[in-house]
């Protein structure tokens, strides 16, 4: 992308391309990337925040931007009942599988789903249990 922007920039700098036809290329170079990222954060944006988030140097923040943007955990989409509310349970069980997704679906231990739901390991496999929460391959 960069270097089809800078090429273009060139040429239309020196009179090679006209501005008109720097910007369809511009346009023609960056679409496809981006179309590319809105599908993969469409189907797949939890799990793909969430390997963001792991290899990141700073997986809290980057939770924390992602709440802050209302990315994470909760979506409400076209799911849940009328009006667009879910039960309890529902919002409960969808914020612990975002947790579980973000942390590598590490129950316990430093950067783990137990530790940015501030409870015990323990407690967080019970829900689990309860809300019927599986790691799905």
């Amino acid at each position: 992308m960069v270097p089809v922007l800078l090429g273009v920039g060139a040429l239309a700098g020196t009179g090679g391309m006209s501005l008109a036809l720097a910007l369809g290329a511009a346009l023609a170079a960056s679409l496809p990337p981006d179309l590319v990222w809105y599908e993969l954060g469409r189907r797949r944006g939890g799990r793909i925040l969430g390997l963001l988030c792991r290899v990141s140097l700073g997986p809290d923040s980057c939770v924390r931007r992602a709440e802050n943007l209302g990315w994470w955990p909760l979506t409400t989409g076209g799911r849940g009942r009328a009006g667009g509310t879910r039960t309890l349970e529902e919002v409960e069980r969808e914020h612990i599988r975002a947790v579980l997704e973000l942390t590598g679906w590490r129950v316990s231990g430093e950067r783990g789903a137990a530790e940015h739901l501030g409870m015990k390991p323990t407690t967080l496999e019970a829900r689990m249990k309860k809300l019927g929460i599986t790691r799905k391959e």
